[in-house]
């Protein structure tokens, strides 16, 4: 199998679970990147010098796959963190589909911690912006990063990833909110949430309030579609 196979082959099936941004690049050029400096992290090269590495997100595309998985699925619903769990038997299906070694590392996993943010910006998924989100091109900060997956397979690309950087040519409307909720203390969500809504690209392509209360507040309820409580 080769590089462009499991990566056509990955996007195709990431698209219809609901990971509708993907990205491939070399993983080693994280690790020589600056973008490494400051964190112990990583990527294995499979003693390759370009490993296939795919960087797994999405859109707003997610939420309705998410809710129709966790309402077909005792284990998904039942699971503490359902979106976290479903992230992780998505990929794990493919990798067991695909002949190649891999390691598949997930942004909620804290040991190690993960600078997937870091990783997105040199493969040329999503830039940093000044207010520490990770600005898409297309979605702008409307977006979850879930996933970093390196293959025992060379990378087939002729040059790196080129990303488009609105934050460059931005006079920063989100410095202002970040700050707020910086200096804010025990910040409510709903300031975090403004410095997201301050971000003048991706607008239409923003979360419906369901999908943004569940990303912030981790109320199940919403994304299992229970019924409201009666008074």
């Amino acid at each position: 199998m080769t590089a462009v196979e499991i990566v056509t082959r990955w996007t195709e099936v990431l698209r219809v679970r609901g990971f509708d941004l993907v990205q491939s690049f070399d993983a080693a050029s994280y690790n020589r990147s600056p973008r490494a400096l400051g964190s112990s992290f990583r990527l294995p090269e499979f003693a390759l010098p370009k490993p296939l590495g795919i960087v797994i997100a999405h859109g707003a595309a997610l939420w309705q796959v998410l809710r129709a998985a966790v309402r077909e699925d005792a284990r998904l619903c039942a699971a503490a963190h359902p979106l976290d769990a479903y992230t992780e038997r998505v990929v794990a299906e493919l990798q067991r589909a695909t002949p190649r070694p891999s390691a598949a590392f997930f942004s909620h996993h804290t040991d190690p911690v993960i600078p997937i943010q870091r990783i997105a910006d040199v493969a040329g998924l999503a830039g940093l912006s000044p207010s520490h989100l990770s600005v898409h091109p297309r979605v702008g900060p409307w977006l979850g990063l879930r996933a970093v997956v390196v293959f025992a397979e060379q990378y087939s690309g002729e040059s790196e990833p080129v990303l488009e950087r609105p934050c460059a040519r931005c006079p920063g409307p989100c410095l202002g909110p970040f700050q707020r909720a910086v200096d804010a203390p025990e910040a409510a969500w709903q300031r975090w949430l403004a410095v997201r809504d301050s971000c003048p690209v991706g607008r239409d392509a923003r979360y419906d309030e369901l999908q943004i209360r569940y990303h912030y507040t981790k109320d199940l309820s919403l994304l299992r579609g229970d019924p409201p409580p009666t008074h």
